[in-house]
């Protein structure tokens, strides 16, 4: 079930269609998301009172999810064991006389979500039919919506990556242009850092550079004085214009 706003208010107006048959809960609690903490467990006390009204008594399982590898490494800088004891603490309040479960999830530990839930399903007792028949699609469900969240995230963090990489680009290729302006020549390897090239790749181009745009190359440096500085810098440009263009363009094809 969503847990957008909109949905939950649906949920809560019409429980009889949703909660009336309820034999599991599982019920999905954003760490990351700490500002919605309170609104996580005010819902989670609107549905146990509708569970009373309608007579029904699901086992409930909270995932404590986006616990992932940098959130536990970093537990102490940003206090996630405090919480996950805080939340754990008051829905333990809310539940009490419920049979309760808690999990950490992370679509970075890709066992751990299907781990969850078989747990969940075995602890149930007396299983209706149709939950035994629902459990082995349920789990097929659970494992394509995390590779599907997976793929989604890598898109991401590519295109993250690249943002980060074109930033990165533009800041060298300024600063390359006002150390021309003040330089009469520049160490290759200089060069080579600013542009982000090896030296094999930097000395693959010096050739064409030093006959298109004027400049010499002196041993370990390059004499840049009286040569076209501008119409360098430019091209620079244009090559990484046209490398973002190729990587987004990639990017869209996966």
């Amino acid at each position: 079930m969503n847990g957008q706003r909109l949905h939950r208010i649906q949920y809560l107006k019409r429980p009889a269609d949703y909660y009336a048959d309820a034999s599991i809960l599982f019920y999905v609690i954003d760490l990351l998301d700490e500002k919605r903490y309170d609104e996580a467990i005010d819902f989670l006390y609107d549905t146990l009172q509708l569970f009373d009204k309608l007579n029904v008594n699901p086992l409930i399982s909270i995932l404590f999810h986006k616990y992932d590898p940098d959130v536990e490494r970093d537990s102490k800088k940003n206090r996630i064991e405090l919480k996950i004891t805080a939340l754990t603490n008051k829905i333990k309040v809310l539940t009490r006389g419920r049979e309760v479960s808690f999990f950490r999830t992370s679509i970075y530990r890709k066992s751990c979500i299907p781990e969850a839930f078989r747990s969940t399903f075995l602890a149930i007792r007396n299983i209706p039919d149709k939950a035994v028949k629902r459990k082995a699609e349920v789990e097929a469900t659970i494992e394509a919506a995390i590779d599907g969240e997976t793929r989604v995230l890598k898109e991401r963090e590519n295109q993250g990556r690249m943002k980060r990489d074109v930033e990165k680009i533009k800041e060298r290729t300024e600063k390359l242009r006002k150390l021309l302006r003040v330089s009469k020549r520049v160490r290759q390897s200089q060069l080579a850092e600013y542009l982000g090239l090896s030296s094999d790749e930097l000395f693959d181009n010096l050739v064409e550079w030093a006959d298109k745009f004027g400049f010499k190359i002196d041993g370990d440096f390059i004499v840049v004085e009286n040569s076209d500085i501008e119409g360098f810098v430019s091209s620079l440009d244009t090559y990484f214009a046209e490398w973002e263009d190729k990587e987004r363009k990639k990017q869209g094809k996966v």
